[in-house]
């Protein structure tokens, strides 16, 4: 691939439309130092200095799509809450418009909040708070209202679903019916709890977890991968499948019987939470400014291996992604 691909590509990225659908959540870190033990049970008490807040789930790809200079628009279900204000004052300070920010607040759910621990750079402790019952039909109306009638067209929808009950059949439904109407690629990173519903989408980008779910036995090796994508291609009838493979890198799957391996490019790996984010949210990006499916692969599995290199759950940077792809 020519080295002007690349620069074009990521130019291209510049004010792309991209809608994002999904669970979003709060993770708020904690830091602090641990000096004695507790006299009430054998346990660390941790004295905590700062705490720092950035946006999970969908919240992650949103932040990756920002980061390269996508206009973004965000569908999703936070609740009555100071989580829920804070993941609102965390999208405006990111810049979002906010005519393209519809956080629809459910009365009977809290917003997900992800509150980890860490002690002289050591993880200690997760503490989830969360629900996890489908959204009501009420809700679900307003969400495809918003989509449907109120939000600019986009160039792409991305549904990041975390399986904490935003996403259903008929919210697939009603997404996969308005993009192929207009046109738009329906991009769904998946989970196990939902997998029925991603049927003849453009794409979906299942972890090898997931990808052993949806075909239904237990997947590591090439061939298996390539068993799992034909029996999930048969279940789904979806048209492209990347498959992520951690540190045996990706495998793309497309509609014309085309199958891409692509190693690994990560020289250190730190942390893997957001990978899966960060590589759907730069196939979208590269694919609409213009990059084949294979180029769009190589493009977010080297993003990938930028993220996993950090700790936490990182955005990648444009001028570093370019670096890093004509180097």
């Amino acid at each position: 691939m020519e080295q002007i691909n690349f620069q074009n590509i990521i130019n291209g990225m510049l004010g792309k439309k991209i809608l994002v659908v999904g669970d979003i959540m709060l993770d708020e870190y904690q830091f602090g130092d641990v000096r004695r033990i507790s006299q009430e049970a054998p346990v660390p008490i941790v004295e905590v200095k700062r705490e720092t807040y950035q946006l999970g789930g969908a919240g992650n790809v949103i932040k990756n799509l920002v980061s390269l200079g996508a206009n973004v628009s965000i569908s999703s279900v936070i609740g009555n809450d100071k989580a829920g204000s804070k993941v609102h004052e965390t999208i405006r300070d990111m810049g979002v418009e906010p005519d393209n920010c519809f956080l629809y607040i459910d009365e009977t759910r809290r917003t997900t909040v992800k509150t980890r621990l860490m002690a002289h750079n050591q993880h200690v402790v997760r503490i989830d708070r969360e629900d996890l019952h489908q959204i009501s039909d009420n809700t679900r109306k307003a969400l495809i209202t918003q989509i449907l009638y109120k939000f600019e067209l986009p160039d792409a929808i991305i549904v990041s679903d975390y399986g904490k009950g935003l996403v259903d059949k008929h919210l697939i439904d009603s997404l996969r019916t308005f993009c192929a109407d207009n046109n738009i690629f329906l991009y769904v990173d998946p989970k196990e709890r939902n997998f029925s519903h991603y049927k003849k989408v453009d794409m979906i980008t299942p972890n090898l977890k997931e990808l052993s779910y949806g075909s239904g036995f237990s997947v590591k090796t090439d061939e298996e991968v390539s068993r799992a994508a034909s029996q999930i291609f048969k279940k789904l009838r979806c048209k492209n499948i990347l498959a992520t493979r951690g540190e045996d890198g990706m495998t793309l799957f497309c509609e014309d019987g085309n199958i891409f391996k692509i190693p690994a490019c990560a020289h250190h790996v730190y942390d893997v939470t957001g990978a899966g984010d960060t590589v759907i949210s730069v196939f979208t990006l590269a694919r609409i400014a213009g990059a084949t499916m294979h180029e769009a692969a190589i493009i977010s599995n080297v993003a990938a291996g930028i993220v996993v290199g950090e700790v936490g759950a990182v955005s990648v940077k444009k001028d570093e992604l370019l670096e890093k792809l004509l180097s």
